[in-house]
């Protein structure tokens, strides 16, 4: 009965633990990405208006992604040995990935 308890708690303290380690390294990252932009803001800004200048590329750029995507989604969905099971597990995928894409293009498009 111990022996359940303990082997519980360390699987939950192993969680807590790699929750906080997972937290500690996104905000290191987070201020170093921050202090990049600090030193670096003229040349962040050059980059900036380069991608705006080029807008038109990174769309068809995103688009030929989206697409090569769609027609491997496709073929997954259409291949012989699939199972019901699977494509309706890859068609929940696919509905969630459109949305996740709809919701990036709407924040560049803004």
């Amino acid at each position: 009965m111990k022996l359940r308890i303990l082997i519980k708690t360390s699987s939950f303290l192993r969680f807590i633990l790699t929750l906080v380690f997972m937290l500690v390294m996104f905000t290191c990252l987070s201020l170093g990405l921050a202090d990049l932009g600090f030193r670096y803001q003229s040349e962040i800004a050059q980059f900036r208006i380069w991608m705006k200048e080029t807008w038109l590329l990174w769309l068809l750029w995103r688009l030929m992604l989206y697409s090569v995507t769609g027609w491997g989604i496709w073929r997954c969905y259409h291949s012989p040995g699939s199972s019901q099971v699977l494509r309706q597990s890859l068609l929940r995928i696919a509905v969630v990935s459109v949305g996740f894409v709809a919701i990036c293009e709407y924040s560049v498009l803004r």
